[in-house]
């Protein structure tokens, strides 16, 4: 029997391999880096709102909204 961590250790590497190959494959912006900066932002908001909140009148939406903003830069 695996043990839980090395379980969900390999599935966090094994979604973020997936991630970046998708990026690349589609050709979007940025590289494991970025992808690995965004597996960090998404798994600290999701911790943020299982446990205690960092600012718990922060609008969820508006979080989310605002992240993906800045994360995603505007083409035209």
């Amino acid at each position: 029997m695996i043990g839980r961590n090395a379980a969900i250790s390999a599935w966090l590497r094994e979604g973020h391999a997936a991630d970046v190959a998708f990026n690349v494959r589609m050709g979007l912006p940025g590289g494991q880096h970025e992808t690995s900066l965004f597996h960090y932002a998404i798994n600290g908001f999701i911790f943020d709102q299982i446990t205690v909140a960092v600012d718990p009148s922060a609008d969820r939406n508006q979080v989310i909204d605002d992240f993906v903003e800045r994360l995603i830069p505007r083409t035209n």
